[in-house]
């Protein structure tokens, strides 16, 4: 069975060091490199990790070596 796919923002990724989200935030991340669930980033997100301290950019380049999907920005479609 496929693992769910989970959409990882930066909120989640500097969760693991904050005293706030230490309940969720790391074992969120314990799931996705067990195979529980799948995370699923995008170019955003690595634009946005940039400028964060360390520990961050690294837990980031973490999960995309894990199998991750990475979604690309596309332009915005009209419904109309």
């Amino acid at each position: 069975m496929r693992a769910f796919r989970v959409y990882v923002d930066t909120s989640v990724l500097g969760g693991c060091f904050d005293p706030e989200f230490s309940e969720w935030s790391p074992s969120l991340i314990q799931d996705f490199r067990l195979g529980r669930l799948a995370p699923v980033l995008s170019e955003v997100i690595a634009a946005e990790v940039e400028p964060a301290p360390a520990a961050v950019r690294d837990l980031h380049e973490e999960l995309l070596l894990l199998p991750a999907e990475v979604v690309p920005v596309t332009p915005k479609r009209s419904r109309w």
